[in-house]
């Protein structure tokens, strides 16, 4: 299964997010990487090799102030992504792993109706 889409974040590290959270990733097929943070946009590149996922450093984001929990969670996102992962797909959901098989991220694939 790709990676190619877009992705409703459901944990950050082991944590859950905050109920209706924005946070979103979106794959695209170029290696482009992009989504809401939390309260900030953000973007960047990626790389897939079989089952690792390779988010480069710097990702680049906007800079809006928001309420301190959504300011905390996303902080978390943006230390979390950056870096090589293992990657899983199963049932629509994306898991991230390092590679003590720690759980770095959860996502819930999005329908084009979802968003």
């Amino acid at each position: 299964m790709s990676v190619i889409g877009e992705w409703r974040v459901e944990y950050i590290a082991g944590r859950g997010v905050i109920d209706n959270s924005p946070a979103r990733l979106r794959f695209g097929e170029e290696g482009k990487l992009n989504g809401n943070a939390s309260c900030n946009r953000f973007f960047g590149d990626y790389q897939r090799d079989a089952n690792r996922l390779t988010i480069k450093e710097p990702l680049g984001t906007t800079r809006m102030l928001c309420i301190p929990a959504l300011n905390e969670q996303e902080a978390r996102l943006l230390t979390a992504l950056p870096g090589t992962h293992n990657i899983a797909i199963r049932h629509g959901i994306l898991t991230l792993t390092d590679d003590s098989g720690k759980e770095v991220l959860r996502a819930a694939q999005l329908e084009p109706t979802d968003t």
